[in-house]
């Protein structure tokens, strides 16, 4: 977090205090705490994706098509909506539910080069 500009850190903690948040309430609802780990790793992975974009502007770096098509299926973020609205579903949603989706099984990844 030092390594943040001062207006970067407000809101890394105000997001990380929302995490903490959720994580207190699923505590209360017996065994759903370990979900916060997934809805905060698949946040790591949209920031990284979004840094390799504004990586690529600086350095005038024009990705190759799959390079970018891999890249933006993340920046989408169609999985970080998908594993945060898995968190507070009742008994439905196990947590190899969860890693089943976060592990990106063939049937949510598309096929970006078959129709362009």
């Amino acid at each position: 977090m030092d390594s943040l500009p001062p207006y970067m850190r407000i809101i890394y903690q105000e997001l990380l205090n929302i995490y903490d948040e959720m994580k207190q309430v699923l505590t209360e609802e017996a065994g759903k705490s370990e979900r916060v780990y997934y809805a905060k790793n698949e946040m790591k992975r949209l920031a990284t994706a979004y840094m390799k974009e504004i990586d690529w502007l600086n350095d005038g770096y024009i990705p190759k098509y799959d390079e970018y098509m891999t890249n933006a299926l993340v920046t989408a973020a169609g999985m970080f909506y998908v594993t945060h609205s898995l968190i507070g579903m009742e008994e439905l949603i196990t947590k190899e539910t969860i890693e089943w989706i976060t592990n990106q099984p063939l049937i949510n990844r598309p096929i970006y080069g078959r129709y362009c």
